[in-house]
């Protein structure tokens, strides 16, 4: 276009196409993006508030709508994640190894993609353009269709592809060429340079996905997490009201955690490093504690338990955790 309209001399133009790759999507396919346009995540945030607000409300009444908003997406999250836990059912073609295996490793929405692009493969036609074993080159493209045929090198040996498409650097998924190519050659499994943990079901994990291929019999941190938490509600309120109960559940607790810190290391629970010291003052007398005024004192003039609820002071460098009873 400079050379055409004869716009080389203009300064603006020429630095514009020096940074071309930041805003042509034709020359920006060599860095990801997971098909997220620069202004795709202020639109969905406009688009989400401006039903619910008004020019007139204030800043008090934005905030409490971007909360709930907030709280819908997280909400919604949480139902993906549990529906890809639960394992994703949708499947195009039946007994087909690589599908198996992509359902297997992404999330539900991921994979819908990965089989669209697989479903596109099949309607593709190859040529074979050269290469010797264990390297063939091969074009491919979609008759009637698509414009220009795409070159995709194969590897037989490793499994590794490259496309001229680039769709998987940019998109961080495997594209038709590359698929249909695989195939062909029966290649039943993804690579594992091709899988990456931002679109697998165990991307929120510390574990890596060879880890979890090696231990598939290991339920997942979060999954693990939840069921634990909820067993703990129910032990611990199993026990708050009967005091050996608790007693025989604190000295678990201790021993426990130290078995937990022989293998993982020390665990400090405090906060900001400071020691608590848990007073427990269901046996002293009403004048002897220091949350009861002297008020309180002259009006009841006698023993009282304390009601069950944790008060912090600070003293002498400790946090002091009293535990009031009624």
């Amino acid at each position: 276009m400079l050379v055409k309209y004869e716009c080389s001399s203009n300064v603006w133009l020429n630095n514009l196409y020096l940074i071309k790759e930041k805003w042509c999507p034709a020359f920006s396919k060599d860095y990801f993006s997971g098909g997220v346009l620069s202004s795709q995540r202020s639109e969905s945030t406009n688009h989400s508030l401006s039903h619910r607000l008004k020019a007139t409300h204030g800043l008090c009444h934005f905030y409490n709508v971007f909360v709930d908003v907030v709280s819908e997406w997280r909400s919604r999250e949480n139902g993906e994640e549990f529906n890809c836990l639960r394992g994703n059912r949708h499947l195009a073609f039946a007994n087909v190894s690589i599908l198996l295996h992509g359902r297997e490793v992404y999330t539900s929405e991921v994979y819908k993609i990965f089989e669209e692009e697989f479903v596109k493969g099949t309607a593709c036609d190859q040529e074979n353009v050269g290469g010797s074993f264990p390297e063939f080159i091969y074009y491919v493209w979609r008759p009637k269709v698509d414009l220009i045929k795409h070159q995709v090198c194969f590897d037989k040996e490793s499994h590794q592809i490259r496309c001229t498409c680039k769709y998987f650097s940019e998109m961080g998924i495997l594209c038709s060429h590359s698929l249909r190519v695989y195939h062909l050659h029966c290649v039943g499994r993804i690579a594992e340079e091709y899988i990456l943990k931002r679109w697998c079901k165990s991307a929120m994990d510390s574990q890596s996905v060879e880890e979890l291929r090696d231990r598939s019999n290991v339920v997942q941190s979060s999954v693990w997490r939840a069921q634990t938490l909820r067993f703990l509600v129910h032990f611990v309120t199993a026990c708050q009201d009967i005091p050996l109960c608790r007693d025989e559940f604190e000295h678990g607790l201790k021993l426990l955690k130290e078995k937990v810190e022989s293998i993982k290391g020390p665990i400090n629970f405090s906060k900001g490093g400071e020691e608590q010291v848990v007073i427990d003052m269901s046996e002293l007398s009403i004048k002897d504690s220091p949350l009861v005024t002297k008020n309180m004192r002259e009006i009841l003039g006698q023993k009282v338990l304390l009601r069950r609820h944790a008060i912090k002071q600070k003293l002498g460098g400790k946090e002091l955790v009293y535990i009031q009873m009624n």
